[in-house]
């Protein structure tokens, strides 16, 4: 059975209705092809170098709402699109 539906069970039976989550590539990419995202903060720096990375989840049709820079940072703010 897959774990995320099983999860989001169990928080709503706790009441519990917001959830931060953080995590890997594959964690966020499941969250989001079950569409249980309302928000996505991509944080990105073009002064770091840090070689070959792990890529970023897709989160497909989404919205970009706010945008924030702070020094070398850019914090982008997604929403779904339709959402």
């Amino acid at each position: 059975d897959k774990i995320i539906p099983q999860m989001m069970d169990a928080l709503y039976q706790m009441h519990i209705q917001s959830v931060l989550v953080e995590g890997g590539a594959g964690l966020l990419q499941s969250f989001i092809d079950e569409g249980l995202w309302d928000e996505a903060r991509i944080i990105s720096n073009k002064q770091l170098i840090t070689g070959n990375g792990l890529k970023a989840p897709l989160i497909g049709a989404a919205v970009k709402v706010n945008e924030i820079k702070i020094q070398s940072d850019t914090i982008e703010i997604f929403k779904p699109k339709g959402g």
